[in-house]
């Protein structure tokens, strides 16, 4: 064979072959909501952008040492179209760069694998899956089924609509201005959506994750219960309209806004709840916890449980609060002062006379009780070594 790139093509009809160096162009017409099929054993990038044609256009660009040991091979099924790259001898450490751009119909479902690249999808809608060892995804303006994984690389998405499955074995995930439902994990990188509808969970073993939602995107809000958790990260969300559970094993949370609820645990860190319409129940392992309480206090379903091991508890309510306290704070003999329970509302308060040595290290405990309204709301807190302050709105 005396070409440097050796091109196996077996289709039903071929529009154009072009090779020009270290570039391949291949175009073949076709149907929309057909197939592409990549399997690239060379490792290899690939960009694929949708268009008004009922056609694949193809383009690979080859570089590299060892780039005259790539084989490209095209097949032309009933189904649709499969790329194959690998290389047509057998040595370690092979030194060549492999990039494909290729245009399909707008419609159109994919299948793809690459053994090291990245993959960068714009303007498709169909049924979309695919895996890289080792490289990025980048997505944009895609409708239907996401399915993709990546061992090494972060996932990015914009203005996405489906259903969706994505998973990141060491990179970062940002999804912004989409309609989504599914889940979306990294098992070692930060998570933020931004302007994301829909029930969509993200989850990470060891990043922050920040959620920001805009009311005013597309006229929409997130119409689902934001559910986050990881294993080692700080946790931000701006608004959760129907309410927030919400887990980390190392890192502070924040949530600036929620209506319904709040749930909240984190085993290192402060919790901060700017505001919320309904019912919370937040606990940190070594942290102060904020929490604001808005909304009409006369009405039933904002029961409070707050709960720290060793910190600050402030809890601001509306001043016509109906509810019935039961507050424990206990200062342990190593405490750095003599901690205090103040409240805006009516409290009995009683501190114990005697250390109370059966609970690890000797403490007493200060209890405040108390009844406002027609108490049909619960207020329960517990502190250690830490003031328990609540304020009237």
């Amino acid at each position: 064979m005396n070409r440097l790139v050796r091109i196996i093509v077996i289709l039903l009809a071929i529009t154009s072959v072009v090779i020009a160096g270290d570039t391949i162009e291949e175009s073949f017409e076709i149907s929309p909501g057909e197939l592409l099929e990549m399997d690239l054993e060379t490792g290899g990038s690939i960009a694929i952008v949708g268009w008004d044609k009922n056609e694949v256009s193809v383009k690979v660009y080859l570089s590299g040492r060892d780039w005259e040991d790539c084989e490209v091979e095209f097949d032309k099924k009933s189904s649709g179209l499969e790329i194959i790259s690998r290389y047509d001898s057998y040595r370690r450490n092979k030194n060549a760069r492999v990039e494909f751009e290729i245009q399909v119909p707008n419609k159109f479902d994919l299948d793809l694998e690459t053994n090291g690249g990245t993959i960068e999808l714009d303007n498709i809608e169909g049924n979309l899956q695919g895996k890289t060892l080792g490289g990025s995804l980048d997505f944009q303006n895609l409708t239907g089924d996401l399915y993709f994984r990546t061992n090494g690389g972060s996932i990015d998405c914009s203005n996405i609509k489906g259903e969706a499955d994505l998973k990141t074995n060491g990179g970062s995930i940002t999804c912004s201005d989409s309609e989504i439902n599914g889940r979306a994990h990294t098992n070692g990188g930060s998570v933020r959506m931004r302007n994301v509808a829909g029930d969509f969970k993200c989850t990470t073993n060891g990043g922050r994750v920040i959620y920001d939602n805009d009311e005013d995107f597309k006229g929409k809000s997130s119409n689902d219960v934001i559910r986050i958790k990881t294993m080692g990260g700080s946790i931000d969300v701006v608004e959760a309209p129907l309410g927030a559970d919400v887990h980390t094993n190392g890192g502070d949370i924040e949530i600036k806004s929620a209506g319904e609820f709040v749930k909240a645990h984190t085993n290192g860190g402060d919790i901060y709840i700017g505001q919320v319409d309904g019912w919370v129940d937040v606990d940190t392992y070594g942290g102060d916890i904020t929490v604001a309480v808005t909304g009409d206090g006369t009405e039933s379903g904002k029961d409070i449980e707050m709960r720290s091991n060793n910190g600050e508890i402030e809890l601001t309510l509306p001043a016509n609060f109906s509810g019935e306290f039961d507050i424990e704070l206990a200062y342990t003999k190593r405490g750095r002062r003599q901690y205090k329970i103040i409240s805006d509302f009516d409290l009995k308060t009683r501190e114990s006379d005697d250390w109370d040595y059966d609970r690890g290290s000797p403490r007493k405990y200060i209890d405040g009780t108390g009844v406002v309204g027609d108490g049909k709301n619960k207020v329960r807190i517990t502190t250690i070594n830490g003031d328990i302050i609540i304020k009237k709105d």
